[in-house]
């Protein structure tokens, strides 16, 4: 029993720094962007944040997926965060619960794609160089849509 009550404390402690390390992150990214009023930031306010940024109405019916964890905006290369902005993504929550990604192919022009890829890059993975060559992802992925 003492093993069993150990290994819990083991579990709980591990717990908390994972969640200490999420408002770690998320808290960076959050200054940054209150730093940056720019075009692109209100783009971002306008399309992504309802659902990636904390707020309790939406937290309490859908999961928020934290773009300050997210591998596609941490990436070595913009091509998976623009294929999900592209297509949008299925609901990992379950079928008839809310939480999946619309396509904002019909939503953003080009131009707004490759702003928008470059500032999530800047405010959530400010660690990580800035990606290349962007705008010619967003193209090739506009292509591989109408294949």
């Amino acid at each position: 029993m003492a093993v069993y009550l150990a290994s819990l404390s083991d579990l709980l402690v591990g717990a908390r720094e994972q969640a200490a390390q999420v408002r770690d992150a998320e808290a960076r990214a959050m200054r940054l962007g209150a730093e940056v009023r720019s075009p692109v930031s209100r783009l971002y306010d306008g399309a992504c944040a309802v659902c990636h940024e904390a707020q309790p109405l939406i937290d309490h019916y859908a999961p928020r997926p934290s773009l300050a964890l997210s591998s596609a905006v941490h990436a070595a290369r913009p091509d998976n965060l623009i294929r999900i902005v592209l297509e949008g993504s299925l609901n990992s929550a379950g079928a008839g619960r809310p939480g999946g990604m619309p396509s904002f192919a019909a939503s953003l022009n080009d131009r707004q794609l490759t702003d928008l890829a470059a500032y999530l890059r800047t405010r959530f993975a400010s660690d990580k160089p800035a990606w290349r060559d962007v705008g010619a992802v967003v193209k090739h992925g506009r292509l591989e849509r109408t294949r």
